[in-house]
């Protein structure tokens, strides 16, 4: 393997811990029933074969994976894109077909004929969301339980949950343009929960949010005179945040949001030169039935006139 791969992969706190983070996205997740029950069977596959101090070296085959967490193949891709999503999971070394010098190695080897080498993946997650205690006896073979927030501990007791807890799940989208904006912006990873910065984005964009992209997030916050360093911020999260609500005070908008505009007005275009045209042939046929009125008036006059002429003559 290269070295430094794992460079900018955050190990996770304890096997524990990672599985916490597992329960818990999975639980603040629109998902349905099964696809969270996939998600954390998937999961906890990887967190079994993972090097229990880093998370790191999981090299599992997708049939593997599939056969172990009792889903479907293509579940595990599924399952595997979403905990990539949710900053639970990278891919450090993608997969690839063997050479023929690989594959004669291992027949001589093992006997077997290898045509793929495996993906080698790392479980990470985010630091401050679920952690160890710092003073956990390990050494005597205990495993120590993960700290749970605050609010799963007072569920627990049996509290009366409060408003800010019955509120609706945050949206799928919501939760893909965080985590994007997390991996994408250098120091916006405060280690503070990653809902910190969905509830901001909800509050900024509202119903927009579907609407817009990482990109269109970090072009519209990385305005000419502002100082790009969220590492030298005393609250780089609120920073981030207060620059987004500026930007779309001042009128911006998403490339979505500006192609879906540029529609509207070539659709009032079009409806204008319609109308245009409607007009334009009404008038003409106005003009054009004016003028048939006249030639049937002077018709009519012309026949009365000889009648009345015959009428004279025979007289």
């Amino acid at each position: 393997m290269t070295p430094g791969v794992y460079a900018r992969v955050p190990v996770w706190a304890s096997r524990e811990a990672f599985l916490a983070a597992v329960d818990e996205a999975a639980a603040c997740s629109s998902w349905r029933a099964p696809r969270r029950a996939s998600f954390v069977r998937v999961l906890r596959v990887l967190a079994d074969v993972a090097d229990g101090s880093t998370g790191r070296g999981v090299q599992l085959a997708a049939d593997t994976i599939a056969e172990r967490a009792g889903v479907a193949r293509r579940t595990v891709f599924r399952r595997l894109a979403d905990a990539r999503e949710a900053g639970l999971l990278v891919d450090v070394v993608r997969g690839r077909h063997t050479f023929r010098a690989e594959r004669e190695a291992a027949r001589s080897t093992t006997g077997r004929r290898v045509l793929r080498v495996a993906t080698v993946r790392a479980l990470t997650h985010r630091a401050g969301v679920v952690g160890t205690p710092p003073h956990g006896d390990s050494r005597r073979g205990h495993r120590t339980k993960p700290v749970l927030p605050k609010r799963a501990r007072r569920a627990g007791r049996g509290f009366a949950r409060t408003a800010r807890e019955d509120r609706a799940p945050r949206s799928l989208a919501l939760q893909r343009l965080a985590a994007g904006l997390v991996a994408a912006v250098p120091g916006l990873d405060d280690g503070r929960h990653l809902g910190a910065l969905c509830d901001g984005l909800h509050r900024a964009l509202g119903d927009r949010v579907t609407a817009w992209s990482v990109r269109d997030v970090v072009a519209g916050t990385e305005r000419a005179g502002w100082a790009w360093s969220l590492e030298a911020a005393r609250d780089g999260l609120g920073w981030f945040l207060a620059r987004l609500r500026l930007t779309l005070a001042e009128g911006a908008s998403s490339s979505v949001e500006r192609a879906a505009e540029a529609r509207r007005e070539r659709a009032e275009r079009a409806a204008a030169r319609a109308a245009e045209r409607a007009a334009d042939e009404a008038a003409r046929a106005s003009a054009t039935s004016a003028a048939a009125t006249a030639a049937r008036s002077s018709i009519r006059a012309a026949i009365e006139a000889a009648r009345t002429a015959a009428r004279y003559a025979h007289a």
